[in-house]
């Protein structure tokens, strides 16, 4: 390991030594116009050695003042400049000192253009050799579609990892008007179709780089890809956005969520992040879908403490584990006395109120479970909330609260009320209290997508209530963060409501998932279940909306309810 590093040190000096060498005699050349002058030459040969010498104490100095730098950074540009700058106005003090030197006083200044320009030169050189030997040797030919920032970034870390056996070949982009050819020595065309690009360039790999992307263009191209035996890959929506860990790991297959339901959205980063950046946070039901999603976003803002929260000790250890430096919390929010005493021992800043119970087939058949937790629970959680100053306070809530018809939506509608009321009842008087309603969200525990996926794996038919039934869908990510940006941009007292495109047949939804598989599985319809709905609203028909410009957001406001009018029971529900 010595012997290995000497001789690294040996060859950088070599190398240093070469370019002040090269550098000095180019300068020299210049400077006389090509004239040879056998003993100014001479002299260059000296004073190479001592700007190398120069140049590796001052880049021994500069690493302990500075510190090592990233690769193709500002900084590392810096930090070469500092070197081969130092290091020639060294040399120019030496000339002043012996005159007789017989160099030119100009020798240090071109010398030193030269030098840091040949370096620069010589290790872009190296690095595309070095990328485009690593490409030649690799077997898997990819193929990218947009040639954005994230097209960058991919193809740079392609080629930097060594396990990895891809081989960028061709970029796609859609913008004709594309002033770039190429990206790191990989050609860009433009104009041509996804089918095109296949049939031309033989990818086995097709990467879509941009983040906004429709679910029916996803579906399009995946469909295209299976065709021609291609296996299509994207990034995270919220990663590719955001760049937060963005690793190779986080280009993966499009989930059947994404090509069925993806909706898109506008990304904000800043305004979300001075919500959490710094604060402390607190989620009920941290170890459900949609806590567990809020749990994983929250933390990538930075929150100064971030503590989970709920009564299922199995999922909750999960999202713990699942996520660095947060506190886990066992608690019933229907156990006023210890939410009590947890809200005064954490000091939550910002509260997110994830916790409930939303299966609609179920509470159907225990309406008072479901009154327990959606409508008790959730005072308990919003008048301790209000009383520790609790500054930001988010409900979430369904789509099936307007005009709601099921246990459901009516205990999640008055659990609107509740959040409407409390708004003007807290002691912080800047705080903000309010309810974010969305619809279905695929990758949630019972979705449509899993049952029906259970169905076709067990090779019977597919059980749907109605040929017309249709809903809103949206992926878990992108649902969790118009929450968060829901949050920031409404005001107190609202309900916010995130636009979720047109709703979706659940028969359509079947037919995709059955010819995924390959089966031939029969779709069998029954009747509409007990406080089931042929289709959903997102305003109810009495609501009163709010005009608002933020985009992928409505606003309405719920009549407030106190807390001393709740309902006991299953018959009291309907006269709120």
């Amino acid at each position: 390991m010595k012997v290995l590093t000497l001789m690294t040190y040996v060859a950088r000096f070599t190398l240093v030594l070469f370019i002040w060498l090269i550098s000095g005699f180019c300068s020299i050349y210049f400077r006389y116009d090509g004239e040879l002058i056998l003993n100014t030459y001479l002299r260059v040969i000296p004073t190479a050695f001592v700007l190398t010498i120069f140049y590796t104490l001052i880049s021994i100095l500069d690493l302990k003042i500075f510190g090592s730098t990233t690769k193709t950074t500002f900084e590392e540009l810096f930090s070469v400049l500092r070197r081969y700058t130092i290091s020639g106005v060294l040399c120019f003090m030496f000339l002043l000192i012996y005159p007789n030197f017989i160099l030119p006083k100009s020798f240090p200044i071109l010398t030193t253009i030269l030098a840091l320009g040949i370096h620069l030169l010589s290790r872009k050189f190296l690095s595309y050799y070095l990328h485009w030997s690593k490409v030649k040797s690799n077997q898997v030919p990819v193929a990218l579609y947009g040639a954005g920032s994230q097209a960058i970034s991919i193809i740079q870390k392609i080629l930097e990892d060594k396990s990895l056996d891809w081989k960028p070949i061709i970029i796609l982009d859609d913008n004709l008007d594309l002033n770039i050819n190429s990206i790191n020595g990989i050609r860009i065309v433009k104009g041509l179709s996804i089918e095109e690009l296949i049939s031309k360039f033989k990818p086995k790999i097709l990467i879509v780089t941009f983040a906004n992307i429709s679910n029916f263009r996803l579906d399009l191209i995946q469909n295209v890809c299976d065709k021609n035996s291609v296996q299509l890959k994207i990034i995270s929506p919220i990663k590719a956005i955001s760049g937060q860990d963005f690793k190779l790991s986080d280009i993966r297959t499009p989930s059947q969520e994404e090509l069925i339901g993806k909706s898109s959205i506008k990304i904000e980063l800043e305004s979300v992040r001075e919500l959490i950046q710094d604060k402390v946070v607190l989620i009920t039901g941290a170890g459900g879908s949609i806590g567990s999603e809020i749990a994983r976003q929250v933390h990538t803002y930075q929150p100064k403490k971030l503590f989970l929260l709920d009564r299922d000790e199995s999922s909750l250890l999960e999202t713990h584990l699942d996520i660095p430096n947060s506190n886990f919390i066992l608690l019933d929010i229907r156990d006023e006395k210890a939410l009590a005493s947890v809200l005064q021992d954490t000091k939550p800043e910002v509260l997110f109120h994830a916790a409930a119970l939303k299966h609609l087939n179920i509470l159907e058949k225990f309406p008072e479970e479901g009154i327990k937790t959606n409508v008790y629970g959730t005072n308990l959680v919003l008048k301790q909330s209000s009383k520790r100053g609790v500054k930001t306070f988010v409900n979430i809530s369904t789509d099936k609260a307007a005009d709601p018809i099921s246990i459901l939506g009516k205990t999640k509608l008055i659990a609107e009320r509740l959040t409407a009321y409390y708004s003007t009842q807290v002691i912080n008087k800047n705080s903000k209290y309010v309810s974010v309603r969305f619809g279905n969200v695929f990758g949630s525990r019972g979705s449509v997508l899993h049952t029906f996926q259970r169905q076709i794996d067990a090779g019977g038919t597919i059980e749907i209530t109605h040929p017309e039934v249709s809903r809103y869908f949206m992926t878990m990510e992108e649902a969790v963060h118009l929450v968060l940006r829901a949050t920031v941009e409404g005001d107190t007292g609202d309900t916010l409501i995130l636009k979720m495109g047109k709703p979706i047949l659940i028969q359509d939804i079947a037919r995709k998932l059955i010819n995924a598989s390959g089966k031939k599985i029969e779709i069998k319809y029954t009747n509409l279940q007990p406080g089931e709905k042929l289709n959903e609203l997102l305003i109810g028909l009495k609501e009163k909306q709010v005009k608002t410009n933020i985009e992928g957001i409505i606003k309405v406001r719920v009549d407030p309810l106190s807390p001393s009018v709740l309902p006991l029971n299953k018959n009291q529900l309907d006269k709120i």
